[in-house]
């Protein structure tokens, strides 16, 4: 038993160890210090979300189209993301963007028995479905928009997020109810389309909502999020006119 350590006391640490120890627990505060200022950040943000889309909910609730709900619609969240680079940062689009979970408290003016399709984020689909759900509609099929050069050729864009080769949209087509989806041969030719991209952020080409005008004849339609007015389209959104307007 010599040289055994008593029963209740403990080895002296080296100076090396007593070291090793502090820098443990100095980068242990300085994590829970970085944790606090994120979770603060995170209830401001959720704060503000709660403010603005109570106020969106209440300009609608108190418009004159406040009755009006659609069998069908188009959908393009302005939805926010988590960039982690300068690069990617800068491909954030020019106008506001909510949480997923600040989009899934919007009062989203369709009828009990209605279709929408959804421009879905390829780097955030999880987050897409959860609206498309919390909405009360199921996925059922998928378009994709592919898009090309000026010249009508594939190759490498800067419209991509996590690369520049990444040159694809799907425009999700959903349900809810006793709303039947029309099939492809019904009106849209390609279950992909090959389109030049848009030089405007987050711009989709015309061509979908014309197939989708002619897909469902004597219907109102209305375009969520809408940043601007359209022939036969009802407007939704915040950067025209208004919460919720006519067709033009």
């Amino acid at each position: 038993m010599v040289g055994k350590p008593q029963k209740g006391r403990r080895r002296a640490l080296t100076p090396t160890q007593r070291k090793r120890n502090q820098r443990k627990r100095q980068k242990a505060q300085a994590l829970l210090i970085r944790r606090g200022d994120r979770l603060v950040a995170m209830q401001t943000k959720a704060d503000r979300e709660s403010v603005e889309v109570a106020a969106s909910n209440t300009a609608f609730a108190a418009s004159p189209y406040a009755h009006k709900r659609f069998a069908c619609g188009m959908v393009d969240v302005p939805l926010d993301f988590e960039a982690r680079s300068d690069k990617g940062r800068s491909r954030a689009p020019g106008y506001n963007l909510l949480s997923a979970d600040a989009i899934c408290g919007f009062d989203a003016p369709f009828a009990r028995d209605a279709g929408m399709y959804f421009w879905a984020w390829r780097h955030a689909t999880k987050e897409c479905l959860r609206i498309v759900e919390a909405w009360g509609f199921r996925k059922a099929s998928t378009l994709y928009w592919v898009k090309t050069k000026a010249d009508g050729t594939l190759g490498y864009l800067s419209t991509g997020y996590y690369g520049m080769a990444d040159p694809v949209e799907e425009l999700w087509v959903c349900r809810r109810g006793a709303y039947v989806a029309p099939m492809m041969g019904d009106g849209f030719e390609h279950i992909a389309w090959l389109l030049p991209a848009t030089e405007e952020h987050s711009a989709k080409p015309q061509v979908f909502y014309d197939e989708i005008v002619w897909l469902h004849p004597g219907v109102e339609l209305v375009e969520m999020f809408a940043r601007q007015r359209r022939p036969l389209w009802w407007a939704y959104g915040d950067q025209i006119d208004g919460l919720i307007q006519p067709p033009l």
